[in-house]
């Protein structure tokens, strides 16, 4: 029995290693391209100045944003590969750590068949690709989710001191990555006081002090860095505010079917919460916690966008997993036509996932096709900004990565364009060198008076003595149709000479 035991926990090994390997293909091919988002060069450019000075971690250059962990963990991949790869390469095998971290947490908390489909779900979920693909925050966050989670399961029948810490430590790592981590917070205090119910509340309390004493001092400790490096406690607030993508309270739940992805799961997602609510399985419960909390916290944001559902994406999985099998446990009694179901049911998500690839591959081709240029525009800015010089850029983030020119504020000569024109004319006025800008066809937060691009560029700036020295033209996709067109544009003051 024991040798049949082991084969069978090989075999199920092994199809996990054959689906890892087959998430690391389909996000490789998608992720070494020209483009660049802005989100993406901020991050590449502090992993970068991380590696060439880790006295920076915490500075105002690093924290402005989010904590420096993100970062911090790309300029590693920078001893072992050029910069951008570096940061490509190492969020991509962020990414997908995830499959292998809901792999185990499915094992641990139910069964091999919710472990192997959860895995299978997210290795070919789109959300989750498209986010492993590009050098972004959201998907690393949820992997150390999942990891936090793995930490808690830990918890039930156990009264050591040390899952307590390890617990506290986790979660502080997943703050450190992000600072919609601190839902971690509630979800946390919710589970130990609601869950850990084998021993007394004030048993519970105090278990509960040793995480949250964790915690806290990892969040006093980023607010006084603020303190000392922003001016202020609080960091960018962008996305509460809501500047750009607002959309209201309810978005994530109209698109729930566009997070799963696969219709005929969301039923079984709706059936596992169900059985989650009716039964006492502590550990199915921080699956339900895990899911509201994060899902009610980015609801409250105002800004909102499909990206950031690749937090609540796991969860969902999870719970469809355990929905399913509770069903074919159900319709089918006998143990050998239960494992059967199973297999058929991880066959057909394969079948229906393979199906649906070559949507999700239209869109990350046509995906690679925006944001480009930047690169060669960087590398002419290097090679012809003088150091008395000043670069006025659209897309600042990513000329700067490009160009390894820094932002004036921290001593470069990069400053982003100015609201307006009369703005602009009075830089040009306080400048004693040449004054160049970098326009671009991509970035939406640029000051109207540089749109529609090209047009308005070249009949606003002509006037004031601009001349156009490099023109970037790149293939894009105008419809579904590739053109050559101008991506960027890099003018220069006459007055400069």
């Amino acid at each position: 029995m024991e040798g049949n035991k082991s084969h069978t926990q090989w075999w199920r090994h092994g199809l996990i290693i054959i689906i890892f390997c087959l998430a690391f293909y389909l996000r490789w091919r998608h992720t070494f391209v020209d483009r660049f988002w802005p989100d993406e060069s901020l991050y590449a450019w502090c992993s970068l100045r991380i590696h060439e000075n880790p006295r920076l971690m915490f500075s105002k250059e690093i924290i402005e944003f989010h904590p420096p962990l993100f970062p911090a963990f790309l300029s590693l991949w920078h001893f072992l590969f050029p910069p951008e790869i570096a940061s490509r390469l190492g969020t991509m095998v962020l990414n997908s750590l995830a499959i292998i971290g809901i792999y185990i947490l499915g094992l641990r908390i139910n069964s091999w068949f919710v472990g192997l489909f959860s895995a299978l779900a997210l290795s070919l979920n789109p959300l989750h690709i498209s986010q492993s693909v590009h050098v972004l925050i959201d998907g690393p966050l949820a992997t150390s989710v999942i990891f936090l989670i793995l930490f808690l399961t830990q918890l039930q029948g156990s009264n050591s001191i040390i899952y307590d810490v390890n617990v506290g430590l986790a979660a502080s790592l997943v703050i450190l990555v992000k600072w919609s981590g601190v839902l971690v917070l509630p979800l946390i205090i919710i589970y130990y006081l609601l869950t850990l119910d084998s021993v007394a509340l004030v048993k519970r309390w105090q278990r509960l002090s040793i995480p949250l004493a964790v915690m806290i001092a990892t969040i006093i400790s980023l607010l006084i860095n603020n303190w000392f490096q922003l001016g202020r406690i609080l960091p960018d607030v962008t996305a509460l505010q809501g500047l750009y993508l607002v959309k209201p309270f309810w978005y994530y739940a109209l698109n729930l079917h566009n997070i799963i992805i696969i219709p005929f799961l969301l039923p079984f997602f709706f059936y596992g919460l169900f059985l989650i609510c009716q039964g006492k399985n502590r550990v199915f419960q921080l699956g339900m916690i895990w899911f509201f909390i994060f899902f009610i916290g980015l609801s409250l944001m105002r800004e909102k966008d499909l990206r950031y559902a690749v937090l609540i994406l796991p969860s969902m999985i999870l719970i469809t997993a355990i929905g399913l099998e509770n069903a074919l446990q159900r319709l089918f009694k006998r143990e050998k036509i239960i494992f059967t179901a199973q297999a058929i049911c991880l066959v057909i998500l394969l079948s229906f996932s393979i199906a649906i690839y070559p949507k999700t591959k239209r869109y990350l081709d046509r995906d690679a096709w925006q944001f480009i240029g930047f690169r060669e525009a960087g590398l002419w800015i290097k090679s012809h900004l003088s150091e008395d010089g000043l670069l006025l850029a659209g897309s600042p983030r990513a000329i700067r990565y490009y160009s390894g020119i820094n932002f004036a504020e921290f001593g470069g000569r990069i400053k982003p364009l100015p609201a307006t024109i009369t703005e602009l004319k009075e830089l040009i006025q306080k400048t004693r060198g040449p004054v160049y800008l970098a326009v671009d066809y991509w970035e939406h937060s640029q000051p109207t008076w540089v749109t529609p691009f090209p047009q308005a560029v070249l009949n606003q700036l002509t006037p004031l003595n601009f001349d156009v020295v490099k023109v970037i033209e790149r293939k894009i996709l105008v419809g579904d149709q590739q053109q050559t067109e101008p991506v960027v544009y890099i003018l220069r003051h006459l007055q400069g000479n």
